[in-house]
């Protein structure tokens, strides 16, 4: 089971900003092992990116475009 508080940076995302962009959303898979981020990129394009999560941080070489 996955729970408690994470008090360190887990990933660094480039958002744009303005208007409606930057981070929109954020979400653990249920087993904790993927993190899921959505935002707009600085051309102000939605992304939906997934990474494994090894508990403790997202690993930056397992990126998968999941929605753009």
């Amino acid at each position: 089971m996955f729970g408690g508080v994470i008090r360190q940076t887990v990933l660094t995302v480039t958002v744009g900003t303005g208007g409606e962009r930057g981070l929109l959303g954020l979400v653990f898979s249920p087993d904790g092992t993927k993190l899921y981020v959505d935002y707009t990129d600085l051309d102000g394009h939605s992304r939906i990116e997934e990474y494994q999560f090894n508990r403790t941080t997202a690993v930056v070489s397992t990126k998968r475009l999941v929605l753009f």
